[in-house]
């Protein structure tokens, strides 16, 4: 039983430091925080990294642990949580480098490119 609780104990204190880290992204990615950013993808890379190889070691079944399907249950919940963020901040910065594309684009229009209409007050177009 020893052997076993600090196993799933480690892999909740993982995903709770991942769901940090999730948070702290999303903030950083908010603020538009470049430094912080780059700090929150490795603390990520590497908490992702240690659930994987904690959950790797987990034994595969021991109905004789009580609360054990339960305290699973629970991690795997959080990791769900944890992977929903992921694709919340995924959603939010590729909406940032859409955002960041189309200023280029603005900024450094070229000739060869068609521009883009332009309306009046009247809604007549504006050549």
């Amino acid at each position: 039983m020893s052997e076993k609780e600090p196993d799933l104990a480690e892999l909740a204190e993982l995903g709770e430091k991942l769901f940090g880290a999730l948070e702290k992204e999303f903030d950083a990615l908010s603020n538009n925080n470049l430094e912080s950013i780059e700090e929150c993808q490795r603390d990520k890379l590497a908490l992702l990294e240690a659930i994987s190889q904690s959950w790797s070691h987990l034994p595969p079944d021991t109905p004789d642990i009580p609360n054990t399907k339960e305290d699973i249950a629970s991690i795997r919940s959080r990791l769900k949580l944890c992977k929903e963020m992921n694709q919340r901040n995924d959603i939010l910065l590729r909406r940032q480098i859409e955002e960041v594309k189309i200023l280029l684009d603005s900024l450094t229009f070229q000739k060869n490119k068609v521009a883009p209409d332009v309306y009046n007050k009247l809604g007549k177009i504006v050549t």
